[in-house]
Parts: C-alpha cells; structure tokens; sequence
C-alpha cells in the first residue's frame, strides 16, 4: 500500500492511496505438552527497576511479582502471558523463553495519547511499531553533497539518529550503500510532484516496509536551504526510525521542528523503547499476534516548514 499525508499540527489528512502486494506468515508457535515451573522477572524497560507488584497471568494462574519483580509460573512454549502493572502498559506477549519482561512505563511526558501519535502512528505505519533493524546509510545526490552545509546538516542529523538509539541503529551517510543494507536516498528537487502541490512543505520522506521493518527510504527536500536545516534533517530521519508526528512539543511535532535539534527526553525515551518491541508490536504493548509478514508498504510523509 502506498500513502501520502499532509501534516500540520495536530493533525494529519490522507491524500493518495494506492492498494499493492499481498501478506501472509506464521503464526505464534504450538505449545508444547508439558509446563515447567519457572521464575520470571519483570522490570521497567526504561530503568531496569524490578516491577514489584505486578500481576502475571498465564494459562489460568495469576501471580503477583515480589519485591525483586519476580514470580513463578507453570508456562509452555508459546503460552499467553499477559502482564499488568501499577504504571505500566499492559503488556500482552507470549512465553518465548525469556525470563525477563520488560514493561513500558506510563510517563507525565511520554503518556498514551503521545506513544499512539509517535510510535503507534498512520503516518508510516499500519498502526504497529514500524522501524529499521538495521543500520541505515544515507546517500546523497551530486548537489546535496556538493553544497557543504546541506552536507554537514545531513551527516550531524545522521549523528542524532544515531545517537536517539544508543547505536544499535547506526545512520551513516556515505555515497553509496552497502548491497542489501538499507539505503536512505536524499536529494534536492522542488519539483518533486507533493512538494510541487505543497508550497508550506519542506520536505517529504518515503519509507518502504515489509512486515513493518523499514528497508528503503527517501527524503526529498524543497531547496538547499531546507536540505541544510539540522532540525529539518533530524526531523525527516526520525520517519526514516519510524516515528510520526506528535502534537506534543518536541523535533517530531510540525509546530516545533525549528526549535529543535535533537530529540526530546520524550521522543528519545520512546525511541528506546521501540527497540526493545519486535516490528509488528500493537498498542498499548502487545506483540502476540508478530508474525513474519511479506505485505509490503510505501509511504510518504510531507511536512511543513518554517524557519
């Protein structure tokens, strides 16, 4: 599926769909025939704090974590489990083997209404976490390289997104990508056909994903001036990570990308906590029904820009 949006603060209106590809996959894997006592812990995602108190469900028991965040259970490969704490998300997953749980914390700056509108958005997903597993290369066209500020803004933006996901996700602007790597394409062209229609956007950012693992992408820019905003670069590789347009303050939000370099303490706690959710994760925190998807999709994210 192909989709292009307009955003502008606090809101966003599709413009173009085009339906493509088909889908399929496995499910989650069969229980096996036996339980087997087991201690489990559950901490924050955020701290790695024991979560005391927490009630674990699974297979008709329920037992609350003690003040290390553990507890007992009797589980099977591919048990349901589902996980409620006192400041937390519900966590809905199945026993994989792990034995540690780690829930997403309830923040005063990172609440439900701004997870759903940065992580869980329509702009370049289907409602599920939607981002790269792996490292990302930034390749620039002959003018965008040529005009030292718009590549200096592009390599320090790079540097950002990197940094927002502590290097497990590096972003490496060079002049050609690695065969099968994922290749981000930036160039330079007010001609481009949104852009053309949209004299109030900067920038459009296109990401391609198969079972909501971002592999290709692309971000076109306005004119040089744009293509040299480290806020505006930022701004378009945190689609390239997968996040949306929140209506909280922040370098995501439309309102607010000039006055921003750098992720926000929200953003960059969101950012980490995807990682730690497989592609395909549901709100409020559930990755039950993950599978591997080959439905392939193309969206496009315009955004608006005021220096």
């Amino acid at each position: 599926m192909a989709t292009t949006w307009r955003c502008a603060p606090g809101w966003t209106v599709p413009v173009l769909a085009i339906l493509a590809g088909a889908c399929g996959g496995a499910g989650p894997a069969s229980p096996s025939a036996s339980s087997v006592p087991t201690v489990v812990t559950v901490v924050s995602g955020d701290t790695a704090a024991a979560a005391a108190g927490a009630s674990v469900s699974v297979g008709g028991q329920s037992v609350t974590t003690d003040a290390g965040g553990r507890a007992t259970l009797s589980v099977t490969t591919g048990s349901p489990i589902a996980i409620d704490g006192r400041g937390f998300f519900p966590r809905e997953t199945l026993w994989r083997g792990d034995p540690v749980f780690q829930l997403w914390p309830i923040r005063a700056d990172a609440g439900e209404t701004f997870v759903n509108e940065l992580v869980y958005n329509q702009l370049v997903s289907d409602g599920s976490v939607t981002r790269p597993v792996a490292g990302v290369t930034v390749v620039l066209s002959a003018d965008v390289r040529a005009d030292s500020a718009a590549r200096a803004a592009q390599e320090q933006a790079a540097a950002v997104a990197t940094a927002a996901t502590d290097g497990a996700v590096p972003f490496v602007v060079a002049d050609a990508a690695p065969t099968g790597g994922i290749k981000v394409d930036v160039r330079i062209d007010p001609a481009d056909a949104f852009l053309a229609a949209n004299p109030s956007y900067g920038a459009i950012t296109r990401v391609t994903f198969p079972g909501n693992r971002i592999t290709s992408g692309s971000t076109t820019y306005r004119g040089r001036p744009e293509a040299s905003a480290l806020s505006l670069a930022a701004h378009e590789m945190g689609h390239i990570l997968g996040l949306g347009h929140p209506s909280q303050r922040g370098l995501m939000s439309p309102a607010t990308i000039a006055q921003f370099s750098d992720f926000s303490r929200a953003e960059a706690f969101a950012i980490h906590m995807m990682r730690l959710r497989p592609p395909g994760n549901r709100p409020p925190d559930n990755d039950r029904g993950v599978s591997a998807s080959a439905a392939r999709r193309r969206v496009a994210v315009g955004c608006p820009w005021v220096p």
